[in-house]
C-alpha cells in the first residue's frame, strides 16, 4: 500500500503525499525515479480505494434510509382523517400554482 512506498522517503515528501494526492503530480516526485513512479501509482490506488469505500458506505446509508422511509412513512390517508374531512364538509384542495 501507500505506507509501504513511503518508507525511506524524506519526511516532508511523505507528509505531503499523505496530505494530498495532488502532490504526487509535482516535479519533486520525479527526482525519485522508479520509486517516484511507484509512489504515484500507490497514491492513485489509495485514492480510488478511498472513493470506492465512501461510495459503498453511502449506498448502505441510502438503503437503510429507504427501508426506514418504507416502514415509517404513512402510506395512506387514515380512516379517521377521511371521516373528519367528510364530517366538516371540508374538501381537499390542490396546492396553488406559482
Amino acid at each position: 500500500g501507500l505506507v509501504d512506498v513511503l518508507v525511506g522517503l524524506p519526511a516532508n515528501v511523505a507528509e505531503r503525499v499523505q496530505a494530498s494526492i495532488a502532490f504526487t503530480s509535482s516535479p519533486a516526485i520525479a527526482q525519485f525515479g522508479e520509486r517516484g513512479r511507484q509512489l504515484v501509482l500507490a497514491a492513485q490506488q489509495a485514492f480510488v480505494d478511498g472513493v470506492g469505500n465512501a461510495l459503498l458506505l453511502a449506498s448502505g446509508v441510502l438503503v437503510v434510509g429507504a427501508i426506514a422511509v418504507f416502514f415509517l412513512a404513512p402510506s395512506r390517508i387514515r380512516v379517521t382523517d377521511a371521516e373528519e374531512i367528510a364530517s366538516t364538509g371540508a374538501e381537499l384542495q390542490a396546492p396553488a400554482e406559482a
